[in-house]
């Protein structure tokens, strides 16, 4: 069912917008590489560690002799973001904040993928094989988790307290986040 509506349903509905001469831009993710090292540039050779990463490789390669353009993004945070309101529901119950020191984060907001979005729009053929086709947009920075949740908390001692830091025991080494970020310059 995943790949139905991530590849399948992705690539038909792409594929229409194309025939109708509609810009296309599509909204990849850092999933495409498997982590193992940070800022991974746009030429990098994909390596996707999971099923999410691997949808995303099928897409943007179906669809790389067309006009169309992918953007790749790290984590984009909100207030609203899933693991934020699993701390803070934690935090309200006196739970221990668990996080891992070998996962990293490198966050960006909705604002900045939106400029990033404005960036690449009306961009055309000759200008997006001047560029390439692929863009990236990450944080210049990177974190473990345990940073950005130290970071998040540093004003609630109470918060600062319930944090309990361990390495995920999967991960051998560290699961980095990041991607350099790749845009053609505003003109």
């Amino acid at each position: 069912m995943s790949e139905l509506i991530n590849v399948e349903n992705t690539i038909k509905t792409i594929e229409f917008l194309l025939y109708k001469k509609t810009q296309v831009i599509f909204l990849s993710s850092n999933s495409v590489f498997d982590g193992s090292r940070s800022f991974y540039k746009y030429f990098d050779q994909t390596k996707p560690a999971n099923e999410y990463g691997r949808f995303k490789v099928v897409v943007e390669n179906y669809f790389q002799d067309f006009n169309f353009v992918v953007l790749r993004l790290t984590k984009v945070l909100t207030a609203d973001a899933t693991f934020i309101k699993q701390w803070n529901n934690s935090l309200h119950n006196d739970e221990k904040i668990t996080v891992f020191s070998n996962h990293f984060i490198s966050p960006i907001t909705l604002e900045q993928v939106g400029g990033g979005v404005l960036q690449l729009i009306g961009l055309n053929l000759t200008q997006s094989l001047k560029f390439g086709k692929i863009f990236q947009l990450g944080s210049d920075i990177e974190l473990s988790f345990f940073d950005f949740t130290s970071n998040y908390f540093r004003h609630n001692t109470k918060a600062l307290d319930l944090i309990h830091v361990i390495k995920d025991p999967k991960i051998i080494n560290n699961r980095y986040n990041s991607l350099q970020t790749y845009l053609p310059k505003p003109t």
